[in-house]
């Protein structure tokens, strides 16, 4: 039995997109909480994030980004920048790629 308490865990999409959200979908398996960040760039879903991609929207993870334009209809929540920085204090680990 592991009596450690679950983490929150912010990955934080910037560069890497598909390795992100592979990580992000495979940290999942540690019963951890974790939320997706996407940050200035428009998920690009026609390459090689395609498969993670659907594996994150299975998995049910929240998708947070600060590009305006991504709301809806993907589910995505928009928060301006300085919302979404204040956010990320709520988080025990923040992990970027």
């Amino acid at each position: 039995m592991n009596d450690q308490a679950e983490k929150k865990i912010a990955m934080l999409v910037m560069n890497d997109q598909a390795e992100a959200l592979r990580v992000a979908g495979g940290i999942t398996i540690l019963n951890e909480n974790v939320d997706i960040f996407l940050l200035d760039r428009q998920l690009d879903i026609s390459g090689a994030a395609s498969a993670p991609f659907e594996m994150i929207r299975e998995l049910g993870l929240k998708v947070f980004t600060n590009i305006k334009e991504m709301d809806k209809p993907d589910g995505f929540e928009y928060l301006p920048t300085d919302v979404l920085a204040c956010r990320l204090l709520e988080y025990d680990h923040a992990l970027a790629f």
